[in-house]
């Protein structure tokens, strides 16, 4: 089934590997932009330039996530 996502914007998380890769792979193909995220630079780089024919609009991002325990110590 294809779905038309032309001019919608998808953030993906955890998109580096896995289900989130497949995911923000099939909403590229769509037609969306998508928001790649993961734990590394490197990693959301890699997968971006991986994703990335020319028909492609894809950003990136790293972020770590900080508990409220972890954040008060």
């Amino acid at each position: 089934m294809q779905i038309e996502l032309t001019g919608k914007t998808a953030l993906v998380s955890a998109s580096t590997g896995g289900i989130g890769l497949a995911i923000a792979k099939g909403l590229a193909q769509s037609g969306a932009n998508v928001i790649v995220n993961g734990r590394s630079e490197a990693s959301v780089l890699f997968e971006i330039f991986n994703m990335s024919p020319p028909a492609y609009r894809c950003a990136g991002r790293s972020l770590i996530y900080v508990t409220r325990k972890a954040w008060i110590s």
